[in-house]
């Protein structure tokens, strides 16, 4: 498709070149950077039609200002540094130069299309490398996960194990404790085992002589208690006979 377009291209510059007229013109030839722009300074004019047209004075006037673009035209060409004036032949190397850009730009966008593509096709590898890698750490992470749950139920399990045998090694803790008092008192002095069998005794008399103080004083308060029943069951029956006696006399009375 561009090497259509640069021959469309070149067809048209020999196109131009063939109808343009054989007329010498005046360019400004002033380059830049290597670039040589074509600017018509001056062309071919008929002074008398334009004297006519446009009401100039005298042929002195005419001549003055034909001078004057002449002296223009001349210190322009000096700042150039280039021929005044240049045939159709400028435009044929112009065009020649055309082509060969053209040429350049096109080689340059082919080379860029073909460095693109081969950066595409390296992108594509990388991108698949990448992505194999992933699902590779994807896999490896996964595996972790579930032997991080194996290792957590583990510990769980050994974390109730591990209580369990704390609760043992204090009861066996405490049993130890009492053995060692218990041996300790079994190497007692004598003495001190004949106090401690006095003290008991003497706790086991005092003891024995405040219950029989209380069941003294029970039997004391129970007796009391049945006196005042007996007395209470007389006057009693003391009331029983007065009561009967009272109503056999009211019969009598009645």
């Amino acid at each position: 498709m561009e090497t259509c377009d640069i021959s469309l291209v070149k067809q048209e510059i020999v196109e131009l070149i063939k109808t343009e007229p054989q007329n010498e013109y005046e360019f400004d030839m002033c380059g830049q950077s290597g670039i040589k722009t074509e600017t018509p300074l001056y062309t071919q004019r008929n002074p008398e039609k334009e004297r006519r047209k446009k009401g100039w004075g005298t042929h002195m006037e005419y001549s003055g200002t034909r001078h004057a673009h002449e002296n223009i035209h001349r210190e322009i060409s000096l700042q150039c540094k280039a021929p005044p004036k240049l045939g159709v032949g400028l435009l044929s190397e112009t065009t020649q130069n055309l082509s060969t850009l053209v040429n350049q730009v096109l080689n340059e966008r082919s080379g860029r299309d073909q460095n693109s593509t081969d950066r595409s096709v390296e992108l594509d590898g990388e991108l698949l490398r990448t992505h194999d890698t992933m699902n590779t750490l994807q896999s490896d992470l996964d595996k972790k996960i579930e032997e991080l749950k194996q290792q957590t139920e583990v510990v769980v399990d050994l974390t109730s194990k591990l209580t369990i045998r704390e609760a043992e090694l204090a009861s066996v803790t405490e049993e130890r404790d009492q053995a060692r008092a218990d041996l300790m008192d079994t190497y007692l002095a004598q003495d001190e085992v004949v106090q401690k069998a006095r003290e008991a005794r003497d706790k086991a008399m005092s003891r024995k002589n405040m219950v029989e103080i209380q069941l003294a004083k029970t039997r004391v308060e129970m007796m009391q208690t049945s006196s005042q029943l007996m007395e209470a069951i007389q006057q009693k029956v003391g009331l029983s006979q007065q009561l009967e006696e009272w109503q056999l006399f009211s019969v009598m009375a009645a």
